[in-house]
């Protein structure tokens, strides 16, 4: 078994969904830092990815993050392994 957890002092924070969006409604006018993370991330070192996001009055604000780099490999087994295999 694995687990994650990730520390944030943010109200604003999410998981994104099977195709990677994720979305937040209502957020206050002002300057926010944007920050994305997978346990399997290999950009800049595995750290996060972080981008500016300004959002005006009325306005939507949208961000996108690219990967350079694929996922690292996902480190799971297969059912079909013995125990001792691992």
């Amino acid at each position: 078994m694995i687990g994650y957890i990730f520390v944030t002092d943010s109200p604003y924070y999410g998981r994104s969904d099977a195709s990677g969006h994720w979305s937040q409604h209502d957020l206050p006018v002002g300057n926010y830092r944007i920050t994305a993370w997978h346990p399997r991330m290999q950009e800049a070192g595995g750290n996060p990815l972080q981008q500016s996001l300004a959002v005006a009055d009325g306005a939507a604000a949208n961000s996108v993050f690219k990967l350079t780099k694929p996922l690292r490999p996902s480190s799971e087994h297969g059912g079909d392994q013995r125990w001792v295999d691992y």
